[in-house]
């Protein structure tokens, strides 16, 4: 919720937050978005695409900087096997057409978490 993270930066002082939220929402109003909402079970995110877009904001806000570099443009993906304990049926696997899409869903939450991005 982009209210509660002005609130804590404007009242406690935080003065570095994580956007995984943005980039989910960013990813919901992509082509990522499916019927389970990115969630296995309305909260938790899914196995594959839900927890590597998670997985890419904070790639992006902690590693990058160190390394000059940035996630767009990785080439990791991530296939959930269906005979895996990951497999509930819920969850979209990491492949080389939806990677990019979801690293930009994650470098546009980095870049500007006020706003979400549309797709």
């Amino acid at each position: 919720n982009i209210g509660c993270c002005i609130k804590m930066i404007n009242e406690f002082g935080i003065d570095f937050i994580i956007p995984s939220g943005t980039a989910i929402q960013n990813a919901r109003n992509s082509s990522l978005q499916n019927e389970y909402n990115l969630t296995r079970d309305d909260w938790h995110l899914c196995y594959g695409i839900g927890v590597y877009i998670a997985s890419c904001v904070w790639y992006q806000m902690l590693l990058a900087p160190l390394y000059n570099t940035s996630i767009i443009g990785n080439t990791a993906t991530h296939i959930i096997d269906s005979s895996s304990s990951e497999h509930d049926g819920r969850e979209l696997s990491v492949t080389q057409d939806n990677r990019s899409i979801a690293q930009q869903c994650a470098f546009n939450a980095c870049i500007d978490m006020y706003h979400i991005f549309v797709e």
